[in-house]
């Protein structure tokens, strides 16, 4: 993620010195892995604040959404649902958790509001391509089940980000921070290295 942020960045200040505007014409949309917890919903936030920052986006509003919310109750109804939420966040950052379950999830195969879904996802996101980011979440095997499912999620989705795993030591510096900030607890001297020992068993 930090890699991607300052790719990005680079390019703002290229483009600032003078640089040609056209390389801030890429696409932004992102697929988003990680294990549970790894921050993958902080992290987008995150990145929406980052891209209105630096000029990217007009907006630094991130809209969430689970990829089943995306499904419409009845026939004809996801077109049109997916084209609001698009909608609703154009100009700043779609994010979409647990996006593989528009492929059926970790088993099942996916019905036909899910393609429904992909389908008009692949043709709102190239429409937007430059002026808002979409990110697809989820878990690192699943999401890429999903993006074998469709090529064109492959050629819309260019950005890859994989979040790894706390390790024990920083784990335990959240818990530890956490335990200051939250319930004014001290922590003992070699605490901290004690936790990432007891977390690391």
């Amino acid at each position: 993620l930090k890699e991607f942020v300052k790719l990005l960045r680079a390019k703002v200040e290229y483009v600032s010195r003078g640089g040609d505007p056209r390389m801030l014409n890429g696409c932004l949309h992102v697929v988003l892995t990680g294990n549970p917890g790894a921050g993958k919903t902080t992290a987008a936030r995150v990145l929406a604040r980052w891209l209105h920052a630096y000029g990217l986006l007009r907006s630094g509003t991130l809209l969430e959404r689970n990829a089943l919310e995306l499904k419409g109750r009845h026939l004809g109804w996801t077109c049109p649902l997916v084209q609001e939420t698009v909608a609703a966040a154009a100009g700043g950052c779609l994010f979409i958790d647990e996006a593989y379950a528009l492929c059926g999830g970790e088993t099942e195969r996916a019905d036909s509001f899910a393609d429904e879904v992909l389908r008009t996802l692949l043709t709102e996101v190239e429409a937007h391509r430059a002026s808002m980011c979409v990110v697809l979440a989820g878990y690192p095997e699943a999401m890429w089940r999903l993006l074998e499912a469709d090529p064109g999620l492959q050629r819309r989705f260019p950005n890859r980000i994989e979040l790894p795993d706390y390790t024990p030591a920083e784990l335990a510096t959240i818990a530890v921070a956490a335990a200051r900030e939250r319930f004014g607890l001290g922590d003992d001297q070699g605490f901290e290295e004690r936790l990432a020992e007891h977390i690391h068993l």
